[in-house]
């Protein structure tokens, strides 16, 4: 009897084993996550500048291309003036870069000389850190000596960026030496078909 009564305990104890469902630890058993990822409950778990199902997609190669757009800046200068809003028109040519996560975004202003920034991507998300640049902002006598930083997102179904840029820095007027300057641009740019 006491055997039968093990016996009986062994049996219901190994269904109950078995018929557990399998861990949240055992979905990543077979899951291969590249570039640094790891697996968390079936899912690769990417490193900044990489996405995709396995980690395996650079984020930045949808942006390499030609775009084309305009932002509207508020600039002011202080001393000068209160501030104005100015429309520039532009083109950009996004490239690659020897480092991973790098992109060289080169602005060619309309009639003007651009300049060169570099910009990280991540999924969707691009991020300009503050760079030392000398800039040209339309509707200002000279360019900007300064810091320009920035962000912007790609909307995949409208094929667009949508940027914001900051140009903190310094400009020179003869009469009046170097002045402050500020200038924040929000704009919008298209891949140029």
């Amino acid at each position: 009897m006491k055997n039968s009564a093990l016996y009986l305990l062994l049996v219901i104890f190994t269904g109950i084993l078995y018929s557990c469902k399998k861990s949240d630890s055992d979905s990543c058993e077979n899951k291969i996550c590249d570039n640094g990822s790891y697996c968390n409950q079936g899912n690769c778990v990417c490193p900044l500048g990489y996405e995709g199902s396995d980690c395996s997609v650079l984020s930045k190669t949808k942006f390499i291309d030609e775009w084309a757009g305009f932002d509207t800046c508020y600039a002011s200068v202080t001393g000068l003036d209160t501030g104005q809003y100015l429309f520039n028109q532009y083109q950009i040519a996004i490239s690659d870069s020897l480092d991973i996560h790098d992109m060289i975004l080169v602005q060619i202003n309309s009639g003007q000389t651009g300049y060169t920034i570099y910009g990280k991507a991540h999924h969707r998300e691009i991020t300009v850190p503050a760079q030392q640049k000398t800039v040209d902002i339309n509707g200002l006598p000279l360019p900007v000596e300064g810091t320009i930083s920035g962000n912007g997102s790609m909307n995949l179904a409208e094929n667009e960026i949508r940027l914001e840029t900051n140009i903190v820095g310094n400009i020179f007027i003869d009469g009046f030496g170097y002045l402050p300057a500020t200038c924040n641009c929000k704009g919008v740019i298209t891949r140029i078909e």
